[in-house]
């Protein structure tokens, strides 16, 4: 039986009876030689599918009072996540169990109820990549302890359940080989389950003496390395495939954007103060593009789609069936509240006739109903047209060519057009000679709309376009070709991003995607990539949106939707680059002083931590946390980025501002020193999330891992960055090829493939020019252009080594400002 073979069946639900040292040399074959692996009492391992994640063993301990479950473990140095040691007892399912398992979250059980006790041991106790002795002794009824290499690590009181007549516990790894047909449980456990070693299982009854481990026979150094996941799933490292794009202009409410499916989804941009908002509730309305008889939708995969080297936005897409092409096209004049237009072009490439249905389904519903895993879509693509045969179409009403739902509306031009009010589709037949071409055009909107023909759209939005991109700066980039076409489409994207709410006269920053929220931390790098490329007045009125719209009578700027402790700093950060990149003397004076109002909620806040900011929530983990690197870390780079705005406008503020750097600096090398005296004359330095790295964990899959923002403020040497990158490297958190940020998924299609683009990258790359090592810092930026930006200059949040139809959140507002900062610090050096 072949490894696959083996890996299938149990995926499929299929009991396997084999020998443990049978499956352990499948699962990690060339990893290590497992001797005499789970052969201890003889017995025969039965392996289940997901369904009861475990691995069972009976061995008879019946009537027993003490009893040890013991085994040998190892973890690899590149696993992500990090994992802690669970040891359980009690009642499970109505079997008495005893179970050690690997977490990679405290609370996270592996299998169903669990009305017993448990025993965690720290994170990453088995991060050494040695093997290690764990067991767990419980006398029934009184006390139960974890042991790690003869050390109790952990005790709880023990129920006094009876011991069944031997049942045996040991985490593994659930199989889903399909991650769209598999459930959706079996996607999330999987992502947490274990890949490391385990050997030499024992249950027995009797005590367990902690010195028959001393002596030196644990732990033992193992090789291991990751081995392909059950989805034979190997990385690829393909560009990025573009899955939606943006069609509307810049300081518009409402959104437009063309999916590959030939789907154009309308949204408005709403908002409320408190960002109370949820996109749950958003409402919206949609077409898509359907053929035949039976209503297809046209291959997303197969889309080609056009890319224009001015950037702006005149999108299409073209599909060829048979002799048939098909040309979806899409445009959006400028203006707060713009009138969608669609044209469809249908061509007959053959020598025979063509006659062929078509139809536009039309949908008015919740947003998350009508886009595929709205709205951020952080899965593999895959939309299916079903979804949309499922959702109501009694809210819509057919009348003289226009279907609408309230004030909504898609209106057809032309003749042709029928309703057919149970499916919800406006129908039409192509009948074409050879050679010959028809069109068929479309508004979408909401309202009264617009007079225009799709012709004149497309005129009206180009006109506009050229004016705003005659705006743009390309001093500060090289001057290639190649360079001056992805900054135009960045350009584009990015203004795109700014929003106007459905009700307020102020202009939100929105980080892309379906997104209507703020992140002040996105934002910094959206903001500063604006600046950089000439368009401070936009920028400028950001600023004005923070300080008129966000900042509280403390000083703190917020609170946002997803309120982390940084917001105040990169706000800061924002106004002083601003103010010193487009020379901005009004903005500086405005805004100065609830500046400085800022600055001294952010000392007050640190001073109440004893010198670094308490614990409090980062990230969209929603944890509190002392996460040094992420929130301290960026408040000191926003302090030094205040200073220099400073020195550029003579502010009498500047002493205290250094002052206040200086102080806040060497509380973070305080922390950074005790890690660099526990790694002192290894050839690897670990900075920890947190600052005393046991609260690593808590950050989850959100974590930043390693060193994050600690890496842009200059108190690493070149030696250290090296040694950082390398304790990286062997966990798995970078690759060689220059990526910084590794994500732990919860989707099991994903686990293990998933980067985090830009943020990192950025700013590994400023300290490595910072140190002169201007080819890392290149490699870093090409590492971007590899896995970030499709073929159509689209940038994404995140992206999957394996699959490059992973491509959540785009087009990323931050993540193109990251890119172009880069592009334009190496061209410095």
């Amino acid at each position: 039986m072949t490894k696959r073979d083996m890996i299938a069946s149990i995926a499929t639900g299929k009991y396997l009876a084999v020998s443990m040292t049978m499956f352990c040399s499948i699962l990690y074959a060339d990893s290590v030689e497992l001797k005499n692996a789970w052969t201890s009492c003889g017995r025969t391992l039965r392996v289940y599918d997901g369904t009861q994640i475990d691995n069972v063993r009976h061995v008879d301990v019946e009537g027993a009072d003490e009893v040890v479950l013991s085994l040998r473990a190892a973890s690899p140095k590149n696993e992500n996540p990090t994992f802690k040691i669970l040891a359980e007892y009690g009642s499970c399912e109505s079997n008495g169990c005893m179970r050690i398992s690997f977490n990679s979250r405290h609370e996270r059980r592996i299998c169903g109820y669990f009305g017993g006790k448990r025993i965690f041991s720290r994170a990453g106790i088995l991060d050494d990549g040695k093997l290690h002795h764990v067991a767990l002794s419980v006398l029934r009824g009184k006390r139960m302890a974890l042991y790690v290499d003869g050390v109790e690590v952990g005790f709880s009181e023990a129920p006094d359940y009876q011991f069944p007549k031997g049942y045996l516990a040991i985490a593994q790894r659930v199989y889903t080989l399909d991650p769209f047909d598999a459930d959706w449980w079996k996607r999330y456990w999987a992502t947490l389950h274990f890949r490391g070693i385990v050997d030499d299982v024992v249950l027995r009854s009797g005590s367990f003496d902690p010195s028959s481990v001393a002596g030196g026979a644990y732990p033992r150094t193992v090789e291991y390395t990751i081995k392909p996941d059950p989805f034979g799933c190997m990385p690829k490292w393909e560009k990025p495939k573009t899955t939606r794009r943006y069609l509307h202009g810049p300081f518009s409410e409402r959104m437009y954007t063309f999916w590959r499916e030939g789907k154009i989804v309308y949204g408005d941009v709403e908002h409320t103060p408190d960002w109370s908002l949820h996109p749950k509730k958003l409402e919206g309305h949609a077409i898509w593009l359907v053929h035949g008889k039976d209503d297809k939708s046209f291959d997303f995969r197969s889309a080609q789609l056009s890319v224009t080297e001015d950037g702006i936005p005149e999108h299409s897409q073209t599909w060829r069936d048979g002799d048939m092409e098909v040309t979806l096209s899409a445009a959006v004049p400028f203006g707060r509240k713009p009138t969608g237009h669609v044209r469809l072009s249908v061509k007959n490439n053959g020598a025979g006739r063509i006659v062929h249905p078509f139809a536009f389904l039309v949908r008015a519903d919740k947003e998350m109903s009508l886009v595929f895993d709205a709205p951020d879509v952080y899965r593999i693509y895959n939309p299916a047209v079903e979804s949309w045969f499922a959702m109501q179409t009694t809210n819509l009403v057919f009348s003289g060519k226009v279907v609408r739902c309230g004030d909504r509306f898609v209106a057809a031009h032309g003749d042709g057009f029928s309703w057919d009010a149970k499916k919800g589709a406006m129908r039409f037949t192509v009948a074409l000679e050879s050679g010959e071409t028809c069109c068929f055009e479309l508004d979408i909107g909401k309202g009264a709309g617009d007079t225009l023909s799709y012709d004149q759209a497309v005129e009206s939005m180009r006109f506009s376009w050229k004016g705003e991109l005659a705006k743009l700066s390309l001093s500060k980039l090289p001057a290639d070709k190649a360079t001056a076409c992805l900054a135009r489409n960045f350009a584009v994207q990015m203004l795109q991003c700014l929003a106007m709410p459905t009700d307020g006269d102020f202009v939100l920053p929105r980080q892309g995607g379906l997104q209507r929220f703020v992140w002040p931390w996105d934002a910094a790098d959206f903001l500063a990539g604006l600046d950089l490329v000439g368009y401070g007045g936009y920028v400028r009125k950001v600023i004005d949106f923070y300080f008129g719209q966000c900042q509280q009578a403390s000083g703190e700027f917020g609170p946002f939707r997803h309120k982390w402790a940084c917001d105040t700093a990169c706000v800061l950060e924002s106004f002083a680059n601003h103010c010193i990149v487009a020379n901005d003397t009004d903005c500086w004076r405005r805004y100065r002083d609830s500046a400085m109002r800022a600055f001294g909620w952010i000392e007050r806040k640190r001073l109440s931590g004893g010198g670094l900011f308490p614990s409090m929530i980062s990230t969209d983990a929603g944890v509190a946390t002392r996460h040094w690197v992420m929130t301290d870390a960026r408040n000191v780079l926003a302090y030094k980025k205040l200073i220099k705005a400073a020195e550029f406008f003579r502010d009498d503020n500047l002493l205290a501002l250094k002052t206040a750097e200086g102080q806040y600096r060497a509380e973070m090398v305080k922390v950074l020193d005790v890690w660099r005296a526990k790694y002192a004359g290894m050839d690897e330095l670990r900075i920890p999330s947190t600052t005393d790295g046991e609260e690593d964990d808590a950050l989850e899959r959100l974590r930043s891992t390693g060193p994050g923002a600690l890496i842009g403020i200059g108190v690493l040497t070149e030696d250290e960055l090296f040694r950082v990158r390398r304790w990286l490297l062997r966990r798995g958190y970078a690759h060689e090829n220059g990526l910084y940020k590794n994500f732990a998924s919860r989707d099991s299609a994903c686990a293990h493939h998933i980067w985090y683009t830009t943020s990192g990258e950025l700013l590994w790359s400023r300290a490595w020019l910072s140190v002169g090592r201007k080819d890392m810092a290149e490699k870093a930026l090409e590492a971007c252009m590899l896995t970030a930006v499709t073929d159509e200059y689209y940038v994404g949040e995140r992206y999957h080594d394996a699959n490059p139809w992973y491509y959540p959140w785009s087009p990323n507002a931050s993540g193109m400002g990251r890119i172009l900062q880069m592009i334009s610090e190496i061209k410095k050096q």
